[in-house]
């Protein structure tokens, strides 16, 4: 990890990322042990939406999520405590 910044990839990006990744491969392995993978991939690749397709679009969308939450925060250059005060804003935020 980056001296500057210890806790980088601790943020709800993150969390939410991890979520998504996980709740969509249980779908993933509990539709596996219903069916026989033949089925699942036969789903995956057919016309139709189904659970599968979305689980795989749930996973891409996590890994955005967490790539999202491990990016560095951008402060003025040369001052990494700036980026420790950022709001919601989207700007940097004035110290009391």
């Amino acid at each position: 990890m980056c001296p500057e910044y210890a806790r980088r990839g601790r943020n709800w990006h993150t969390a939410m990322g991890l979520l998504f990744i996980v709740s969509a491969a249980v779908v993933l392995v509990r539709q596996v042990i219903i069916w026989t993978p033949d089925f699942v991939v036969d789903f995956l690749v057919g016309p139709d939406i189904t659970n599968e397709k979305v689980s795989v679009a749930m996973i891409a969308f996590g890994c955005a999520l967490v790539a999202w939450g491990m990016r560095r925060p951008t402060g003025p250059v040369g001052d990494p405590a700036a980026a420790g005060r950022r709001h919601a804003g989207g700007g940097v935020g004035l110290q009391p």
